[in-house]
């Protein structure tokens, strides 16, 4: 019996199946978490003026703008294809679709290099890890990247083994996709030349010169672009700060001792990655299902080291030198070593491989109440993930009709000061650039109205929960909002409080 071409429907059937879970999530969510309204913000400003800008779209005040000199323009106009073909409807569909084509990926590359076995186990684990479910219901980078780098590895090792010249110009366009989607997607240069030397014993060293090549052809116009705007690439360590940076029509001087106490109280996956220590993390990030087939596979390649295990072990190595930019936060380790999701889903696909065959020896069905439980185990943390976002997409009610208010009630060219710039500069429709912070909110009701008025700032936009009596940067101190209710300086023209309580918003006229 062919119980491939099963394994074909049934991988489909719960690829379908994750995404619509996650299209539940994003369509029924605001684009509100994180950096989501960066992104989305300047797509949705691009899809309506079809230019790319030199500043940064609604990141800036009367003195201070923000240069629009990404080095990952990409995921910028992914999102701007969706506003302007189907506006944030479109956006939110697109978002988990992702997701989708690089479970399609793996589960094809698993299938084809070990067999269908392997293939559903793969994208069981890919799939049901809570980062890659995290970053497929988040309007991030991450996601994307991990779909080029699969169709780069795909075509690239095909290319490699089949000569094939046509898959070897789709390796290095889908490799110089994602290193324009990230920079991160750099490893798949290192992926690519250790493959040459290790598996391919230097016979075409002109294959891996031609993907580098074609990587480096895709991102030279971008960078071309920002050499021309800023006189810098902008990229990376060939960033020239002073060049990509903010610009100031004028520099404000600084009160040195107004300064925050720090960030936010860092709790849970705000530590440091040490500080949050490995086995929390390896739950928060992976479950457990991934790395225990992880390393029961990882020890079987070692002793077996095929060409195909040689593939994912050189993948491995070419991704565990991103964990040295993100260990300072264990939220962003998770987000950072997303990638790796890819060989140790493949690598524990294998291990599932070589027990079903064992199984199978004595009945066939024995070695598919295999992949049952497989695919059983990998949900547990998949379910666990999925309700977890439900929660992580949703925002404060209170501010969302705040900026509902703005929107309707406030001039366009008005600028906000708020905490949480990206999510209230989105939401809220406005300018907003927190210039100053530290002598606005921490300054006597002279110095804070005086930098207010320097920076051209309208509006002080207040998030009631996040009022606190500690001098915190994302945090609003109490003395600066009951400074604003009594002084002369400011009139609150807005508050929700009464309905949404802690919830709730309040704006401030700066007079």
């Amino acid at each position: 019996m062919n119980y491939g071409r099963y394994a074909d429907y049934a991988a489909l059937i719960v690829i379908v199946a994750v995404l619509i879970l996650f299209e539940n999530i994003t369509l029924n969510n605001p684009i509100v978490f994180g950096d989501e309204g960066y992104y989305a913000g300047a797509a949705r400003w691009m899809a309506k003026n079809l230019i790319i800008p030199q500043t940064f779209p609604l990141f800036e005040n009367k003195i201070m703008h923000e240069s629009f000199s990404v080095s990952k323009p990409l995921y910028f106009l992914f999102e701007t294809f969706g506003y302007f073909f189907g506006g944030e409807t479109l956006v939110k569909i697109i978002i988990p679709m992702a997701t989708a084509v690089g479970a399609s990926i793996i589960y094809f590359i698993a299938k084809k290099y070990y067999g269908w076995q392997a293939g559903l186990a793969s994208t069981a684990f890919f799939l049901f890890t809570p980062s890659m479910v995290t970053y497929g219901v988040l309007g991030y980078t991450d996601a994307l990247l991990i779909t080029f780098a699969l169709g780069a590895i795909h075509f690239g090792k095909s290319a490699f083994d089949n000569s094939s010249k046509k898959h070897l110009l789709l390796a290095g366009a889908f490799t110089g996709l994602a290193i324009l989607t990230k920079n991160s997607g750099m490893f798949l240069l290192l992926f690519f030349l250790l493959y040459e030397i290790f598996i391919d014993n230097m016979k075409n060293k002109k294959y891996f010169v031609t993907i580098v090549l074609i990587a480096f052809l895709m991102a030279v116009p971008w960078l071309i672009r920002n050499q021309i705007v800023f006189g810098s690439p902008c990229y990376w360590k060939l960033a020239d700060d002073n060049l990509c940076g903010p610009k100031f029509d004028i520099k404000p001087p600084r009160v040195q001792e107004l300064q925050f106490e720090g960030r936010t109280i860092e709790a849970g996956t705000e530590t440091s990655l040490f500080k949050f220590g490995f086995l929390n993390y390896s739950n928060f990030a992976y479950g457990w299902a991934l790395p225990t087939f992880f390393l029961l596979g990882l020890a079987l390649l070692i002793l077996r080291r095929n060409n195909s295990d040689k593939m994912l072990l050189i993948l491995l190595a070419s991704i565990i030198p991103l964990f040295y930019f993100s260990t300072w936060r264990a939220e962003d380790t998770a987000r950072y070593m997303l990638p790796l999701v890819i060989p140790a889903s493949l690598i524990g696909g294998s291990f599932v491989l070589e027990v079903f065959n064992s199984l199978a020896k004595k009945h066939i069905l024995i070695g598919i109440v295999l992949i049952i439980v497989v695919f059983g185990f990998s949900w547990i943390y998949g379910k666990e993930k999925i309700y977890t976002m439900l929660q992580v997409k949703q925002f404060v009610p209170g501010a969302i009709d705040a900026c509902k208010w703005v929107r309707e009630n406030t001039d366009e060219n008005s600028i906000l000061f708020a905490t949480y710039g990206s999510q209230i500069r989105y939401q809220c429709e406005r300018k907003l650039l927190a210039n100053n912070a530290e002598e606005i909110m921490l300054g006597n009701e002279s110095t804070s109205y005086n930098y207010l008025k320097l920076n051209g700032i309208n509006y002080v936009f207040v998030i009631n929960g996040l009022i606190a009596p500690a001098k915190l940067q994302e945090n609003y101190p109490q003395q600066f909002v009951d400074m604003m209710e009594k002084s002369t300086f400011f009139k609150k023209i807005f508050d929700n409080t009464e309905k949404f309580g802690s919830n709730g918003a309040r704006i401030f006229e700066v007079l």
